[in-house]
């Protein structure tokens, strides 16, 4: 059996792993630091496996150049048997792949270290105005960072290489600082002390000595502890007790988005009161913050509409429980848009310890109309105090929602639409309107409701459908970035850092759109993505080669991830890192994308299933297109659609 030990250091992680694939065996590559253990498995000539923890394939492959080149390795030729293959490289892909990794830490400054220590960076005066601008990942890991715990303990609790990622930002932004670890205390090296042989000293006369009475020993008085110091420590004691206890009252929450306008607003931070439903429960009006429904780590901020074992109705935007109209003057007016995501004429029974939520912002908001409800253990507490901006500083109002009741003046109920002639049975004593409204009597048992007329929905208009071969001006040049070969549309990063966007043969801007799309990948090296554009404020169509302007793109990338962004002219916003999402198909299987773009809201969905929302307000219209990223990506576009949403506003 071949074995070699050493440390990755002093060879360079590049060396280490091209000894593995030039041996002319299978062998199995472990690297460990601060109780990291990364594995990659070689055999003849390729690299076909590598793991760190729960990671496999190209993310671990990703994080052990990231986070353990500086470790211990051992090379062994005995494979094994729990690493199942899941890579795919061959010694020039793994040279290629390796130099862009190593690369990173270099160009983003010292990278974090396992063992290093994170803590918030202390700002100087004179640069504490700078403000500094973090998504969602960003923020949970700086909440993560305590002064405490190591990188290796914050990367540890969730995706290493996202999180390691996103360190590598936050140092970068100056947001946090990094501790080295601690030097190894060295052992003081013991110097032999060389007697020599003493010199013989005649003696000299002795001369009487006459005995001293001795002193009697000081008495030693104990010294009290200062007064000051003691305070002191009370002081600290209180203020941890003090904080911890505060913290098991109170949650803070930070407001984003514009669903809750005009009451709350993007920005806003708010004190939770984790006390108001312990002994109590929810009514009707309060604004909460719960758990995501989703089972993420997000918070949402809502409002109570339904109660359990209420059937709420929501009816051109009104809505109604248990068929009483609710007055609410809290709402933002309505933009006009039609909103296709969420259901304008909706009926639902709200389960057994349940909630049905609505935001103050109709026309914007994510809520229970998707069909979700907040459960009683998903409830944080009751936003309670509004501290920042300070103009905001306040109690938040949480008022009691008032029933209308049905046969107030002006008032109309939800109509009920009959699909066919069949007389509708109704309970005794309730209030129904067909053609006119009419008030059925207690006494009654039957009311046959008159047939009404469904309204006319307008119709979503295609603008553009079908393959792109069949589709006349999408650019094409065989010796540039976009082409039509035979019946496949290509698009080709052929430089590095350097993306591909091309328009689709429509004319004009459009606000309110709908984009779908087909693509697969045919070439290039593991990573990149592609996608689509909306909103491109570009003045003429884009052929594939400008890399400037004003656009939004939905990108899928070919390792099973999903991520938005917003082009600013010469750089990058990202609205939503690359996330993995198990909606995408991997590798080069066809992936079907829909971008919709209404309002202020950006709606992203992979092969049917919706894995983004984001809500932005920098771009108002513009053209559509797609898009191709990441190095020598080569991909097919096999499907293109276009079309406009019923009222969709245009500039």
């Amino acid at each position: 059996m071949t074995e070699l030990r050493g440390r990755v250091q002093q060879f360079g992680l590049a060396s280490v792993m091209r000894l593995g694939t030039e041996l002319d065996r299978s062998g199995c590559l472990t690297i460990s630091e601060a109780g990291m253990v990364g594995q990659v498995l070689f055999a003849p000539g390729r690299v076909v496996a590598a793991s760190v923890g729960e990671e496999r394939g190209q993310p671990a492959l990703e994080f052990i150049a990231l986070a353990l080149a500086e470790g211990d390795f051992v090379y062994s030729d005995r494979v094994s048997p729990s690493i199942e293959p899941n890579l795919e490289l061959t010694a020039h892909e793994l040279q290629v792949e390796l130099e862009e990794l190593l690369a990173r830490p270099k160009r983003q400054g010292s990278g974090p270290v396992l063992g290093a220590v994170p803590h918030v960076a202390q700002f100087q005066r004179e640069s504490s105005d700078r403000q500094v601008v973090l998504n969602g990942s960003e923020l949970a890991t700086l909440l993560a960072v305590d002064g405490r715990r190591t990188t290796h303990e914050i990367v540890s609790s969730r995706d290493p290489v996202q999180a390691l990622h996103t360190l590598n930002r936050l140092v970068e932004a100056g947001v946090i600082e990094l501790e080295p670890p601690a030097a190894p205390v060295m052992a003081e090296l013991a110097i032999p002390i060389v007697r020599e042989p003493a010199i013989p000293v005649a003696a000299e006369p002795a001369i009487p000595v006459v005995p001293v009475p001795a002193a009697p020993p000081p008495v030693k008085t104990p010294r009290r502890p200062s007064k000051i110091v003691r305070d002191v420590v009370q002081l600290a004691i209180l203020t941890v007790l003090f904080v911890i206890a505060l913290r098991g009252i109170v949650h803070s929450v930070h407001v984003q988005g514009q669903s809750m306008l005009p009451g709350l607003h993007d920005g806003q931070l708010l004190l939770v009161n984790r006390l108001a439903y312990l002994f109590g429960h929810p009514a009707r009006g309060d604004v909460v913050v719960f758990q995501s429904p989703d089972a993420s780590d997000s918070e949402f901020v809502k409002r109570v509409t339904g109660l359990p074992h209420e059937n709420i109705r929501i009816a051109h935007g009104s809505v109604f429980v248990d068929g009483r109209l609710l007055d609410e003057p809290y709402t933002a007016p309505t933009s006009g848009i039609i909103d296709t995501q969420l259901a304008d004429e909706l009926s639902i029974r709200v389960p057994d310890d349940s909630y049905f939520v609505l935001g103050d912002n109709r026309s914007v908001s994510l809520d229970s109309r998707l069909g979700w409800f907040v459960r009683a253990d998903q409830l944080i507490g009751q936003a309670w105090l509004s501290y920042w901006p300070l103009e905001t500083w306040g109690l938040i109002a949480q008022p009691r929602v008032a029933e209308i009741p049905s046969g107030a003046p002006g008032v109309v109920q939800p109509p009920k639409l009959v699909a066919d002639s069949t007389p509708e049975v109704v309970q005794p004593g309730l209030s129904v309107v067909g053609s006119t409204p009419e008030t059925v009597a207690a006494t009654a048992t039957t009311v046959v409701v008159t047939p009404t007329t469904q309204p006319t929905v307008p119709a979503i208009r295609t603008l553009l459908s079908g393959s792109v071969k069949d589709q006349v001006g999408w650019p094409s040049d065989p010796n540039g970035t976009a082409w039509l070969d035979g019946d496949s549309y290509r698009l080709t990063a052929r430089q590095p850092r350097r993306f591909v966007a091309v328009s689709a043969p429509l004319g004009g801007a459009y606000t309110d759109i709908f984009v779908s799309a087909a693509f697969h990948k045919i070439g290039g090296p593991p990573g990149g993505g592609y996608g689509i554009i909306v909103r491109d404020e570009a003045s003429a169509p884009r052929t594939g080669i400008d890399q400037d302007g004003r656009f939004y793109v939905a990108e899928v990338g070919d390792r099973g991830e999903v991520g938005l962004w917003r082009r600013e002219d010469d750089h990058w916003v990202e609205m939503l890192p690359w996330t993995r999402a198990e909606a995408v198909r991997p590798g080069g299987s066809i992936n079907e994308l829909t971008l919709r773009a209404v309002g202020q809201r950006l709606n992203f969905e992979v092969n049917g299933t919706e894995v983004a929302t984001v809500v932005d307000a920098a771009l108002q219209s513009g053209r559509v297109g797609a898009f191709v990223g990441g190095e020598f990506n080569d991909v097919v576009l096999d499907r293109f659609a276009v079309d406009q949403p019923p009222g969709a506003v245009q500039p």
